[in-house]
């Protein structure tokens, strides 16, 4: 789950980098045009990944209680056979007792 809380602040850095390069190189805008169009992007991006990471954790919630369940329901599975071998075997030991008292 730590690793999903970085997502916002890695799509914003890596959109912040991009825009830098592509505003300083390609197309030679003033400073402060550049700094205003870095601002937005930061802000647009910082809400995508914000977004992105309610979405992938939310997913992963899901896994997880899905597994959860998964688990339980196995659990219980080898409860319930281990109470019917217990069973049979005492049903065995009680035809065996039988049949030695006839």
């Amino acid at each position: 789950m730590k690793k999903v809380k970085a997502i916002p602040a890695i799509v914003m850095l890596v959109a912040g980098v991009i825009t830098c390069l592509f505003s300083m190189k390609k197309m030679r805008y003033a400073a402060l045009d550049s700094l205003i169009m870095l601002l937005a992007v930061l802000v647009i991006f910082y809400l995508i990944g914000s977004i992105a990471r309610m979405i992938i954790s939310s997913i992963l919630k899901k896994v997880k209680e899905e597994e959860e369940a998964r688990l339980r329901e196995e659990e219980l599975l080898k409860k319930q056979q281990e109470e019917e071998e217990q069973e049979g075997q005492e049903e065995q030991e009680e035809a065996a007792l039988e049949e030695e008292a006839l």
